[in-house]
């Protein structure tokens, strides 16, 4: 009686090491899903029966999932469907030759003659065995190609073949004897595939020695495309190869593809083996820290939670929410003890101080501006007419956008005092960054987290001071701006004070863009010489000449003087100021536009009279 040994002729290991599931690796030989490796040795096929001629007008099909049946090559085939048991025991009882066809997609019923793929592989079906398990296996052997042709004509005498196709027998053109290319090309196969096998290791043996049994290399290289882990698609684009040279060419280039996936795979899984005990090491130690945390604060919430608890209702824009919640994750993976792991957390609480989309309401009573203005500064009459100006334009399109004013003019005339004023008339936060002896850029634009003692730039420090977007901010000094190695500050500022540019606002520190378009800006400056073009180009000058004698005086009575008498506690009865006084004084002890001398002046009147 004939045996055949078909032991580990159910799988191909080959997938063991390029795929994640294993199950996918071992289900090539089945009618339907199965992921059982089955191994049954040495078969006693008993009395072959003598097989009917096909008919190619009717050809029973048998459809399977996964499997693609190459001419020449016996294998067993996992029966799972009902159906599909029932089909190989009426091959097998009546020797009717029948058509192995893979189905397109992976559907559990019974598919139909468009389910299933245009090509398919005569076989007779030799033995139908029933395993231990109760489960039914199928031994057939491939005979030739065919080409389905469509539904056939003729009704099947009984419920035995639910599926009859016309088909085409397709004639395969084998190498011819003299043809040295074949032969070469068979040789790389098969050291190929053994090559494949060794590394895969265990349960390649005897599928090794299969191959080493081959005499015939055509059929080697139908049992090795048979057997190999590829998509039914390739199988199928193989299969469809009349010529066994063009097949054995492509089967070439895809176990070399798999080859170069091993290597690949190989050296990753070396360099996760590399880092895996350090990983672990770390995990380890972090899991113990956590339990010794637990045991010694308890319950406390860590300072993570409380981050996200105040994350939750911060006003932030998308992109810095999406910031935020990926820091607070790095955050979560560090060692408080690190150091890390307060640069982290400081850059964190940065991010949750500032004001994001909140804004402060503006006054929308213009007379109540003009009197804070007129109660706060004498005189000036064109530089608060233009001020006023903006105040009205302000109040009426608070979203828009507003030019950025620079007030020029020697020391002492009030340029500072003025960006103060303007911020109480519109009942808006004030902040003053002094610009002064710059000459590092990073002061503007904020230095990037990799240096140590990084901080966020002073326009973004005011913000964060000011607790709203829409604050008066007075750049004061900005003449005084100085350049070298660390970079130009004024050419910093042009994005700061170009309003079709700072509502995207970059800082280094912060790293997400910030919205300035609402920020009222007022620089001030003693000349404009020093100031470079492009940055006068974005600012909208304003000239403070200075005082009038009278300006003077009146400003030392309303102003100077009941300041001075508050600062030294005197009352109004114990020193008193004429005009006549205040003007001799001026003509004769100050010589300034300004009246910064005037004040020191009569500071120092006051203090002799409180000695």
């Amino acid at each position: 009686m004939p045996l055949i040994n078909i032991g580990t002729q159910f799988a191909w290991l080959l997938l063991k090491k390029t795929s994640n599931n294993l199950k996918e690796a071992l289900m090539s030989n089945t009618d339907s899903e199965s992921s059982r490796i089955i191994s049954i040795g040495h078969i006693d096929l008993g009395q072959l029966k003598k097989q009917s001629k096909p008919n190619t007008d009717a050809l029973p099909l048998l459809p399977t999932q996964n499997l693609v049946l190459f001419p020449g090559v016996t294998i067993p085939i996992s029966l799972v469907r009902e159906i599909s048991l029932k089909i190989a025991r009426a091959a097998e009882d009546s020797g009717t030759v029948i058509g192995v066809v893979c189905q397109r997609t992976q559907i559990e019923s019974m598919p139909e003659v468009d389910d299933l793929y245009p090509i398919g592989v005569m076989a007779e079906v030799i033995k139908v065995i029933e395993l231990p398990d109760g489960s039914h296996t199928a031994i057939v052997r491939g005979l030739d190609k065919f080409k389905i042709e469509g539904v056939s004509e003729f009704i099947a005498e009984s419920s035995l073949y639910p599926l009859l196709a016309k088909v085409m027998v397709l004639k395969e053109t084998k190498p011819r004897k003299n043809d040295r290319q074949f032969p070469a090309m068979a040789s790389l196969v098969k050291e190929l595939t053994v090559k494949l096998l060794k590394q895969v290791g265990e349960g390649a043996t005897e599928m090794i020695n299969n191959l080493d049994n081959f005499g015939d290399q055509v059929t080697l290289i139908n049992f090795i495309c048979t057997q190999s882990p590829f998509p039914p698609e390739i199988k199928i684009s193989l299969l469809a190869k009349n010529s066994v040279v063009a097949r054995t060419q492509t089967l070439l280039e895809q176990l070399t593809e798999q080859e170069q996936m091993l290597e690949v795979t190989e050296k990753i899984q070396s360099h996760a083996r590399a880092n895996f005990e350090q990983q672990h090491r770390t995990m380890f130690l972090h899991n113990q820290m956590e339990a010794i945390k637990q045991e010694l604060y308890g319950d406390e919430t860590s300072d993570q939670d409380e981050l996200k608890a105040r994350g939750e209702k911060t006003a932030f824009t998308d992109a810095a929410a999406k910031l935020f919640n990926k820091e607070l994750g790095k955050l979560g993976r560090l060692n408080p003890q690190s150091p890390e792991y307060a640069v982290q957390f400081q850059y964190l609480e940065t991010l949750l101080d500032l004001p994001w989309q909140t804004y402060s309401d503006m006054n929308p009573d213009f007379d109540k501006a003009r009197k804070k203005l007129d109660d706060s500064h004498y005189g000036l009459k064109k530089v608060k007419e233009r001020i006023l100006e903006q105040i009205a334009v302000l109040m009426n399109n608070p979203g828009g956008k507003s030019p950025i004013l620079c007030l020029v003019g020697p020391p002492g005339v009030g340029k500072t005092s003025i960006g103060q004023a303007i911020a109480d008339a519109l009942s808006l936060k004030y902040e003053r960054v002094s610009l002064g002896g710059l000459h590092d850029e990073a002061e503007i634009r904020g230095h990037r987290r990799t240096y140590i003692g990084s901080m966020p730039g002073r326009i973004i420090d005011a913000i964060k001071r000011a607790g709203t977007s829409n604050p008066v901010i007075l750049l004061d000094e900005v003449d005084k701006i100085g350049s070298d190695f660390k970079g130009d500050p004024s050419a910093a500022l042009l994005e700061v004070l170009d309003p079709e540019q700072n509502w995207r606002f970059h800082d280094n520190y912060i790293d997400v863009d910030y919205d300035l378009s609402k920020v009222l800006f007022i620089a001030t400056a003693n000349t404009l010489s020093t100031l470079s073009q492009p940055l006068l180009d974005r600012l909208e000058i304003i000239e403070l000449s200075g005082y009038l004698l009278e300006e003077k005086v009146e400003i030392a009575c309303n102003h100077i003087i009941p300041r001075l008498r508050k600062n030294y506690n005197l009352k109004s009865g114990d020193l008193i100021f004429t005009r006549d006084v205040i003007a001799k004084i001026v003509e004769n002890y100050t010589s300034e536009s300004g009246v910064r001398q005037l004040e020191k002046a009569l500071s120092a009147i006051i203090r002799k009279t409180v000695m």
